[in-house]
């Protein structure tokens, strides 16, 4: 206004609605707690395909008080995670964002992903680098992580989905939306009978009527043509469920005529949906090997490992003849290329000479330019095209479970002679000899009896 100083502002009927809206206003306002040291504490994360949220919370009696808020955006890296890496950031962020609020004393995790619950129980080794790391610091102030509800868990969804929170149509627009609809209208003049008990209804903030359909218990408003596509993608893109759950998503809180047949039509039809969503699973094939007339013909090649380093070597190389099924194992201190080919060079061609197909299991040791090199001028071909999926897809003695067996019998039998002690967080324990020293003698004793 242009009152300056000590000039009495003139008081009005517009002047005094607005003074009751601000003071209702700032009644709905959130307001912060003051912290209690003697109330428990917990977080409550969530995190959507966008962004993250969370709110730190100590409960008095049978309610909780935010004592603080926190909401990110991710990026573009992070979103191409999966939902469990995006809820575990969500954690790992908001207690870096927390942590001079609560450090030094008890807090509990509260999230709506369920995985999350046996992050801290099951081996570390299934862990990715980028997921140990936040395991880790998350260790460091708390392993208490407890399940809630997605329903539940309203300030912290609602915190990370702030670009989400928008409504698909205000009253207003879609009051003047059915006044131009020509189905509406003719449907109102012809007084039509059907499923549809179409009534005008008082909407708060909204100056014109509503035709709302009211033949149940749900008052749902009428939707015109022009703007159902519109609504369908403002609830659609919230989390893109699928046809059917998007249907029960818009009937719940609109009415048209094909609402059904509508919703399947545009959720097969979204774009995001079918890029990221597998609608269709595809089974490979049965493969077989042909058969072998001669030893040292053919050879299949595998890794084990990693074990407790002997004597440098931490891995071990194993190689199994596909005719007499004759195994050989020598230990390496790496995986590399390089290395793999030299061990192979010196350890069964030198020894056996060169074979004439070499089955890998399409490591990334086995793809490199070098190793197919040397293969070239060995006139060795690798195997390229013959891939294991899973032993489901074999059957019989000469399929590849049986060979796979062959590879896993070094690794079993050095495991159940020196595995004294196995921990979610640590690695296998050695003892006596090492296990460089007794793989020799475990390949004669394998090779000791008819398979």
């Amino acid at each position: 206004t242009s009152i300056k100083g000590s000039h009495p502002v003139p008081w009005t009927p517009e002047g005094d609605a607005a003074f009751v809206e601000c003071k209702e206003e700032l009644r709905k306002a959130t307001i912060l707690a003051y912290p209690d040291t003697t109330l428990p504490w917990a977080i409550f994360t969530d995190a959507s395909e966008y962004a993250i949220g969370a709110v730190l919370q100590q409960r008095r009696g049978q309610h909780w008080e935010p004592l603080a808020f926190f909401s990110q955006k991710l990026q573009p890296a992070l979103r191409k995670h999966c939902p469990y890496d995006r809820e575990l950031h969500a954690i790992y962020a908001a207690l870096r964002k927390f942590r001079y609020i609560f450090e030094a004393r008890h807090i509990t995790i509260f999230t709506d992903h369920k995985p999350l619950l046996h992050a801290f129980s099951q081996d570390p080794d299934r862990a990715t680098p980028w997921q140990f790391h936040r395991l880790d610091f998350i260790s460091q102030f708390t392993t208490d992580i407890q399940h809630i509800a997605g329903k539940d868990n309203i300030v912290a969804d609602a915190l990370s989905r702030i670009e989400e929170i928008s409504m698909a149509v205000s009253s207003n627009e879609l009051a003047q939306a059915q006044a131009e609809d020509e189905e509406l209208q003719q449907r109102i003049q012809r007084e039509q009978h059907d499923s549809l008990n179409l009534r005008p209804v008082n909407i708060p903030g909204c100056n014109k009527q509503i035709y709302c359909d009211v033949s149940t218990d749900i008052i749902r408003p009428y939707v015109p043509t022009a703007l159902r596509k519109k609504i369908f993608d403002a609830l659609h893109s919230i989390s893109h469920p699928g046809a059917r759950a998007s249907a029960k998503l818009l009937t719940q809180r609109y009415v048209w005529p094909s609402i059904n047949r509508d919703c399947r039509l545009w959720a097969r039809t979204c774009l995001a949906c079918q890029r990221n969503k597998v609608s269709r699973h595809v089974l490979s094939p049965i493969q077989n090997f042909p058969s072998r007339t001669r030893r040292f013909e053919h050879i299949h090649v595998d890794i084990i490992g990693p074990y407790i380093p002997s004597k440098g070597y931490r891995y071990c190389l194993t190689i199994i003849d596909r005719f007499t099924r004759f195994p050989e194992a020598f230990p390496i201190d790496s995986i590399d290329a390089e290395c793999v080919a030299r061990t192979l060079f010196a350890g069964w061609i030198c020894r056996y000479g060169v074979p004439l197909q070499i089955t890998t299991d399409q490591g990334t040791q086995f793809k490199s330019q070098l190793f197919s090199a040397l293969a070239r001028l060995l006139g060795s071909k690798p195997y390229k095209y013959h891939h294991f999926p899973s032993a489901v897809e074999w059957n019989g003695g000469t399929s590849s479970p049986s060979l796979e067996g062959c590879h896993s019998l070094p690794r079993k039998q050095l495991m159940g002679r020196h595995a004294t002690h196995r921990s979610p967080w640590n690695s296998c324990r050695l003892e006596g000899r090492s296990w460089r020293n007794s793989c020799r003698s475990r390949l004669w004793r394998a090779n000791s009896f008819t398979r």
